[in-house]
């Protein structure tokens, strides 16, 4: 069994309790807006470019089997719509200027990876995290990756969107230790302009799963200004997490304040960033909006950790 793994990224300390590895997979149903991580949006290997990083030496031009990137002045300009992303310009590239997302892994591979830092899971109560993309894109994968580590006691967390068939999503999520889930907007017009899908499957599966199942539940609210923070929309919010199954009992929720961490990635792509020269968001209209979450969400816990 393999999986499209973007990058297992070692050290972490968000997403999860303790030091974590996370293992951020591959593909996305999702087109967020805002999105921090665009190189995990395609389902397949993506060719980045960094100019300012570029030697000038013209070998990957003269490498390219499909005339994908022409070498003149500056940095090379690559072709998007001729290149085939077969990677030999980015192993051949001396200055690192380009690179490739996306490395096919067997199980035993990752789990590999994932091995070597178990002192750092015992000492500091952490795990492992998988993430995206959308883990749920390669679902079976990530159940036995999960399965696996649960055979050693390592401690697993998930991120997902909820958009995939609710047995894929209810397999992964009972073998998981905790569960992060995503609900970006309520409306499901808004949801589908913000990030090209409605969101009834999302919010079909989060309600069965607590009907069904005694777990617990992480929300997450991306709170990105002008796209879902206005008081209509969190009051609806907050009253729709107050009568889901299990609240407040096995659910809460945290507000994650809108960053540009990943702008930058775009340029990398070849893309133009959605939400352009958007600041992020205010720690004071952040703390403002989760006061008028709790004020709607009845007992259920509100948080913003950033």
């Amino acid at each position: 069994m393999k999986a499209l793994i973007e990058n297992i990224q070692h050290y972490s300390l968000h997403d999860g309790p303790g030091i974590r590895t996370t293992v951020f997979f591959k593909g996305c149903p999702l087109r967020c807006r805002w999105c921090s991580n665009p190189t995990t949006q395609n389902m397949g290997r993506e060719l980045l470019q960094k100019p300012n990083e570029c030697l000038g030496c013209g070998l990957c031009a003269t490498l390219c089997p499909r005339d994908a990137i022409k070498a003149e002045s500056g940095p090379p300009r690559v072709d998007r719509a001729r290149c085939d992303a077969c990677g030999l310009c980015a192993a051949s590239c001396r200055g690192k200027a380009l690179l490739m997302a996306g490395q096919e892994y067997s199980l035993d591979e990752v789990f590999g990876r994932i091995r070597k830092d178990m002192l750092f899971y015992r000492n500091s109560g952490g795990g492992v995290t998988l993430s995206g993309g959308e883990v749920l894109a390669q679902h079976a994968f990530a159940v036995e990756l999960c399965g696996r580590c649960a055979a050693l006691g390592i401690h697993t967390a998930i991120e997902t969107s909820g958009f995939a068939p609710y047995e894929h999503f209810r397999a992964l999520a009972l073998v998981a230790d905790v569960i992060f889930y995503d609900i970006k907007h309520l409306d499901p017009a808004r949801h589908k302009e913000l990030t090209g899908q409605d969101n009834a499957l999302i919010l079909a599966n989060l309600e069965r799963f607590l009907a069904e199942t005694d777990k617990s539940v992480h929300i997450r609210l991306p709170l990105v200004p002008g796209l879902n923070d206005d008081a209509a929309h969190l009051e609806a919010y907050g009253a729709y997490l107050a009568g889901l199954p299990g609240v407040p009992e096995r659910a809460d929720l945290e507000v994650l304040p809108y960053h540009r961490l990943g702008k930058d990635k775009y340029a990398m792509l070849g893309r133009e960033y959605g939400l352009g020269d958007t600041p992020p968001m205010p720690r004071a209209e952040a703390e403002a909006a989760v006061r008028l979450l709790r004020g709607r969400a009845g007992d259920l816990k509100v948080f913003c950790a950033a």
